[in-house]
């Protein structure tokens, strides 16, 4: 999941903070869910289903399959992720095969340009100190090569602390050395922007040979550091060539806490070398789309999900736990198509590309209709996003529509969100409302007119006491403990993980068959 409301480098921050604060409504099944179930009419009767009719049935331990597939594609790739600039174009691949081999469904892909960093060998960082112990950095784990970050070698150089951006306030010296920044702005502003992009224009206009993006320090809810992010991004009128002169370097949480203790520590002369072949560059991707061979070319309904990873990982769980779903989705309809008859309305299964870098895929697809194709984005009745299913310290949670303020929108995202609570109920399986984010594919669809829904459990947010006391869990950790990290991997899951996958993939079957055979969707979501 792409987390555009966090800071643009690693770490976390108060903004990050205030969406843990998001709205949770807990449902607890009972009398309350048994009337839910009967006012909302969300049973099988409701989608023209006689008793004992044909059901999709879909496999969790084939998803899995799958997800070790991404893995080995991760690794083999030279920087160890599924990024665009990485493992992307394999993974695309390995879907598109899938779905020829696996399925009689329509397929095509679309191809875009986007803009990311790509590492053409391992970059490299250490630091020195006269009072403290030698150390090399591992990249990814505690660094990454920041977005539009240059090449370069530097050796021994003196780190510098470089609190803003006003040459007459902010000194530096008269030497070569090496810029630390933190991602927090200073607490005024005194003549000058003193955004990250001002403050690191300083440093390099200074005489900086190359920046170091250190994160800003948080404490509680983490049983390890975070992984960089690499988000870096300067609009005009700062000056990419400027930035790309030199190395940038983004910071994890604890690097960070290491390299800004030794910054401190001036009496012990503390020196940095680093080493970067890298490019910000444009690179050719695709979204992988498959569609149902029945049903309505005037109501079609959208099941996607995000391909790609973060740099920092393999990202299994985001978001290869909702592309392999959705993968098995697409294998499940085409084979109870196959051998039940048509689809009310036409089922299309997405696999977003460049959704790390700003949800780029999902609004390709759709400011392309909206230039060239009004009329087919006006077919769309409902997008299911999927994304981070798997998380470890779960929560049951199932994007809120009920909340949603848009009227074009609010009562069928309500009415989608009630299908996904329903089908919890029955089970007897307490949830969580989640605000929407703008964080996922959701919001390109959402902002055009299109109604959304879906289940997640969880990325960086911490668990709370009282979530952990209706999913179970460890309160005080994240729910994703490896959440854009190298440790976001299939073994990662743990036996939570897996359950809660297994779950949330059953609800994803009901409602695509919910959705898929209903006879008159537009009532449904009117309702």
């Amino acid at each position: 999941m792409e987390n555009e409301n966090t800071p643009l480098i690693g770490g976390d921050g108060p903004v990050a903070e205030a969406r843990r604060r998001r709205l949770r409504q807990f449902t607890l099944g009972g009398l309350f869910g048994f009337i839910a179930v009967l006012a909302l009419g969300l049973g099988r009767a409701a989608v023209g289903l006689a008793a004992g009719a044909a059901s999709i049935r879909a496999s969790s331990d084939r998803v899995e399959e799958n997800l070790l597939q991404l893995q080995r594609i991760a690794a083999a790739a030279r920087g160890g992720s599924r990024s665009v600039g990485d493992g992307f174009n394999a993974s695309a691949a390995f879907v598109v095969a899938a779905l020829a081999n696996d399925t009689q469904l329509k397929v095509w892909t679309e191809e875009l340009l986007v803009k990311d960093q790509v590492d053409y060998a391992t970059p490299l960082f250490s630091a020195a100190s006269l009072r403290a112990r030698d150390r090399v950095y591992s990249a990814r784990l505690d660094f990454l090569t920041a977005f539009g970050s240059g090449s370069g070698t530097v050796t021994d150089l003196p780190l510098v602390i470089v609190p803003g951006c006003d040459p007459k306030l902010d000194s530096l010296p008269d030497y070569p050395f090496v810029a630390l920044i933190l991602e927090a702005a200073p607490p005024t502003k005194v003549g000058c922007d003193n955004c990250l992009c001002g403050r690191v224009s300083l440093a390099i206009k200074g005489g900086a040979k190359a920046v170091l993006l250190a994160a800003t320090p948080i404490s509680s809810g983490y049983p390890r550091p975070l992984a960089p992010s690499g988000r870096f991004s300067c609009p005009p009128p700062y000056n990419a060539s400027l930035f790309a002169s030199l190395p940038i370097l983004s910071l994890g949480q604890e690097a960070s806490w290491d390299i800004v203790a030794r910054a401190l520590d001036t009496p012990s002369k503390p020196t940095v070398s680093i080493s970067t072949n890298t490019e910000y560059k444009t690179l050719g991707v695709v979204n992988v789309l498959a569609e149902s061979r029945t049903g309505s070319d005037d109501s079609v309904i959208i099941f996607g999900s995000h391909l790609d990873s973060v740099r920092a990982g393999p990202g299994v769980n985001d978001d290869g736990s909702g592309a392999m779903a959705t993968l098995e989705l697409a294998r499940a309809f085409s084979a109870f198509e196959s051998k039940n008859g048509k689809s009310v309305q036409k089922v299309r299964f997405a696999w977003w590309s460049a959704e790390e870098i700003g949800l780029l895929g999902s609004k390709y697809h759709i400011k392309t209709l909206q230039s060239t194709n009004p009329a087919q984005l006006a077919k769309y009745k409902l997008t299911i996003d999927i994304d981070m299913i798997a998380s470890p310290n779960y929560i049951r949670g199932i994007w809120d529509g009920h909340s949603i303020i848009d009227p074009r929108i609010a009562r069928a995202s309500a009415r989608i969100a009630s299908v996904f609570q329903s089908h919890f109920t029955r089970k007897g399986l307490p949830t969580s409302l989640v605000k929407f984010n703008g964080g996922s594919d959701f919001q390109p669809f959402m902002d055009a007119g299109v109604p959304a829904g879906g289940v997640i459990t969880g990325e960086n947010e911490i668990k709370t006491a009282e979530e952990a006391a209706v999913f179970g869990g460890v309160a005080g950790v994240v729910l994703d403990p490896n959440y854009h990290q190298t440790e976001d991997t299939v073994e990662g899951f743990g036996a939570a993980g897996r359950a809660i996958l297994k779950e949330n993939l059953e609800a994803l079957v009901n409602a695509l068959q919910v959705f898929a055979l209903e006879n008159n969707l537009d009532a449904f979501l009117k309702a």
